[in-house]
């Protein structure tokens, strides 16, 4: 289980180091898996989770929706049971899959234009 972020799912221009580090992380645990699934025959599980904020001192003071920022106890709880239900990959909270579902779709040619990313 290795914790990346919904950050490497779309490059932005305020934390693009972040992002592509992310990325990259997100990239390697993904050709891990397959790698370790064919070689392992599934005994081996490698779950990537990808949460979005997080309610810690890192974002303490910011204006973040309370929807969209679990509490570290959330997160782990919902680490658990991707654990327990051999999931891939886990957005954590389930509201970021939609997002970044979205996210991803946005022509980039609109995207650049788009500044609350």
């Amino acid at each position: 289980m290795v914790i990346s972020s919904v950050a490497g799912e779309r490059g932005r221009g305020s934390n693009y180091f972040y992002g592509a580090a992310k990325a990259a992380m997100t990239a390697y645990l993904s050709g891990l898996r397959i790698r370790l699934t064919k070689s392992t025959q599934g005994r081996v599980q490698v779950l990537s989770v990808l949460p979005g904020y997080v309610r810690t001192k890192m974002v303490a003071g910011r204006q973040l929706p309370a929807l969209l920022t679990p509490t570290p106890e959330r997160v782990a709880a919902d680490i658990v049971r991707a654990c327990e239900h051999r999931r891939n990959v886990l957005y954590t909270i389930w509201p970021w899959y939609v997002i970044m579902a979205v996210t991803r779709h946005i022509p980039e040619c609109i995207f650049k234009h788009l500044h609350r990313f």
